[in-house]
């Protein structure tokens, strides 16, 4: 009774310490079935199976307890479970290394044209930012520009020969000079762009949209430039009257005539003459080119009885018509500039106009009894004058108008100014001994003390240069006393 007690509790502790996942099997395949060998089971095995008798096979079969295996380092198991194979990047089909090749393609075209577009932004922004427009003359210099700007110049002061000074003006944010028959182009770091020889003896020069056209009214040669080179020049055959430039890279040139009093040129961007018109009984006193290049605008002056007058005509010289004409008796126009798409100021010595040739009508400013000082307009017209009363030019005024002919601000100066310059945000004004940067509200925005006399001063945005005693100073046109 007792082996039989031990054999059921050894039994019992048998079925305990079986594991759930094993497999359930009939007892009589448990006692006769002959251990399975597979082409994986060792010499060793084999052998030792068929020396057991079936009751040693019976035993064999009972399933042991699980034994606890040895404790690793968790981090090695963990790197154990979740280690990719050496051979899982290395079995590649050649479809999927097709696929990540042409990925890898696709991402570097992308890259590529990102590049050039970027490059392109950057030199359509100094295009913009420098000329105020985009031809193709002018991203070939923006291109040529951008590049200069990897070799900068010696900086400001810039030396110059001011006994021999013509002419100087604004091309973009660069400098154009003319002094001593010597035409020269530098940049805001004083870096010479462009620098040539010629034989004219006093150079005038008309400025738009990044192009100059330069000549002498003692001669009949001129040139148009931009800030890197010559685009071309001509003999007209005549003396030079006016010249202009237009925003479409087309110009005019005014000269004497030997039919007429004058006439006057359209030269398209081609270089090639598009328009002529001959004026019998007065002299081109200004020209001016429409934005879209399509008009042309030249005011004559003449004199009848004595007293002088002035004519304004507008010209569709590509339907080769008249547009409009107005007179103006007793003044003569100096400057004319188209401002809008169907709008023109002109300046003369007595008054400003501004005229609609769309709609033929006109509106004029008189000065009054005070004389034009001094005066600038800019390319897009903002015009600023110095008007002293009664020819008194210690007590001058200043008056800027928008480009649309409404008064900006006036403000009383109180003593002589020498010189007056405008771009779209500042109008600056020289005095004797300092130069003063107004706003569009007229607000003082910068005041620079100078030691030494100065002629004349430019004003390019934050930038304004000082002309005089042989060089040119470079300060900043907003700011605390300098």
């Amino acid at each position: 009774m007792k082996d039989e007690k031990k054999e059921n509790n050894i039994k019992k502790i048998q079925k305990k310490s079986t594991p759930k996942q094993s497999v359930k099997r009939n007892a009589k395949e448990t006692i006769n079935e002959s251990p399975k060998i597979t082409p994986h089971t060792s010499k060793k095995t084999i052998s030792n199976n068929l020396s057991k008798t079936p009751k040693e096979i019976k035993n064999d079969h009972l399933v042991k307890p699980l034994q606890t295996p040895p404790v690793r380092n968790k981090k090695v198991v963990l790197q154990q479970q979740t280690s990719v194979p050496e051979t899982a990047g290395k079995n590649k089909t050649p479809a999927s290394n097709y696929k990540r090749s042409k990925s890898k393609h696709r991402v570097s075209g992308f890259v590529k044209i990102l590049s050039v577009f970027v490059v392109f932004l950057l030199i359509a922004s100094i295009t913009v930012l420098n000329f105020g427009g985009i031809t193709f003359s002018n991203v070939s210099d923006g291109i040529k520009s951008l590049f200069s700007t990897f070799s900068p110049g010696k900086g400001f002061p810039y030396q110059i020969s001011s006994a021999e000074l013509d002419t100087i003006e604004m091309l973009g944010s660069s400098l154009l000079i003319s002094a001593d028959g010597l035409t020269k182009v530098i940049n805001s770091t004083a870096g010479e762009t462009l620098s040539f020889q010629d034989t004219l003896t006093n150079h005038l020069a008309d400025v738009c949209n990044g192009r100059a056209i330069i000549f002498d009214r003692a001669s009949s040669g001129f040139k148009v430039l931009s800030r890197t080179g010559v685009l071309f020049e001509k003999d007209a055959g005549q003396n030079i009257l006016v010249a202009a430039m237009g925003k479409k890279g087309n110009f005019a040139v005014a000269t004497e005539s030997k039919t007429a009093q004058s006439e006057v040129t359209v030269y398209n961007s081609n270089k090639n003459p598009v328009f002529t018109w001959k004026c019998a009984d007065e002299r081109i006193s200004a020209v001016a080119l429409s934005d879209d290049g399509k008009n042309i605008a030249v005011s004559v002056v003449g004199a009848k009885g004595g007293e002088i007058y002035s004519k304004l005509n507008i010209f569709a010289f590509n339907k080769n018509k008249t547009l409009a004409n107005f007179n103006y008796p007793g003044s003569a126009l100096i400057k004319v500039r188209f401002t809008g798409k169907t709008t023109v100021i002109a300046l003369g010595d007595k008054l400003m106009s501004v005229v609609n040739f769309e709609t033929k009508q006109k509106n004029d400013i008189s000065f009054g009894t005070s004389e034009l000082h001094r005066l600038d307009m800019n390319e897009r017209g903002k015009t600023a004058l110095v008007l002293a009363p009664f020819g008194n030019t210690a007590q001058s005024e200043l008056k800027v108008y928008s480009s649309t002919g409404g008064l900006l601000f006036e403000k009383k100066m109180n003593e002589e100014v020498i010189w007056v310059t405008c771009d779209e945000s500042y109008t600056s004004v020289l005095q004797a001994k300092k130069v003063q940067s107004f706003n569009n509200k007229g607000e003082l925005m910068g005041n620079i003390k100078l030691s030494n006399e100065a002629e004349k001063i430019l004003i390019s945005g934050k930038k304004t240069y000082i002309v005089g005693g042989s060089r040119i100073i470079q300060y900043a046109t907003v700011g605390k006393e300098q």
